[in-house]
């Protein structure tokens, strides 16, 4: 499921989410929303609209009655990996993100929400 966010008729950000989708490994009583994407447009970056996306998606999560958000996200990108650890996020596992030719090294994040 896609959500944005919007000024006016401005898309400043948007995310997607799919629910009960969970890494390999994840134990089955478990469920779980996963954040896929979360974007936020370069202009409109630093002014906290992450962090409101990110909180959508935990109440959301909670909504559903889903006890797990988990996400994955690229091992080079040390400020998105800083953002989600700040907000409650773990590391608990790697994945492979194929882009084009270019496997790229994902760390897995999950947080508990109930």
């Amino acid at each position: 499921m896609f959500f944005f966010a919007e000024e006016g008729p401005e898309i400043l950000a948007y995310l997607k989410l799919n629910y009960n989708l969970t890494p390999e490994n994840w134990p089955e009583s478990e469920s779980a929303v996963q954040l896929e994407r979360i974007y936020v447009a370069p202009g409109q970056q630093g002014k906290g609209i992450g962090k409101y996306l990110l909180d959508f998606t935990e109440k959301e999560a909670t909504r559903t009655g889903h006890p797990w958000v988990w996400l994955s996200v690229w091992q080079d990108a040390p400020r998105s990996v800083a953002f989600y650890q700040q907000n409650g996020y773990e590391i608990f596992g790697t994945e492979v993100f194929q882009v084009g030719s270019d496997p790229q090294l994902d760390w897995v994040m999950k947080k508990r929400i109930l």
